[in-house]
């Protein structure tokens, strides 16, 4: 097996930034750094060191965690707490609640495409 290659990885750490941005554009669940209180949108910054981690760690098994991890949070959260509609009608031009929305989607299905690849070669090299 060959060096691999993060970029899918890079592709989903850019949406993550893109995801943030959108929160702090709507202004709806956003914390510390940009308000004073902490909330989730505070904890979910933790990924960009997690990631940045993955990239100097890179063992399939951190990078099952870290991308496993953000996948059930992500999802969870915008299920549970910022409904996609929420996001939808977030701003003023239709348009760009639906790229939000798209960049979103896009992130939780790399996402999900990384953990089953990383779950894959996880068990695979235990089955050798």
């Amino acid at each position: 097996m060959g060096a691999p290659s993060y970029r899918w990885h890079g592709a989903a750490l850019a949406l993550a930034l893109l995801h943030h941005t959108d929160h702090v554009l709507r202004g709806t669940h956003v914390g510390w750094p940009v308000t004073a209180e902490v909330n989730t949108f505070t904890y979910s910054l933790a990924i960009y060191p997690i990631v940045l981690l993955g990239f100097v760690v890179r063992s399939q098994r951190y990078w099952l965690a870290a991308v496993g991890g953000g996948l059930a949070l992500l999802t969870v959260v915008h299920l549970l707490i910022e409904a996609p509609g929420e996001i939808v009608t977030g701003y003023a031009q239709p348009l760009a609640g639906l790229l939000a929305l798209a960049i979103l989607i896009a992130l939780i299905a790399i996402l999900a495409a990384l953990t089953w690849r990383h779950a894959t070669i996880v068990r695979t090299a235990r089955s050798r």
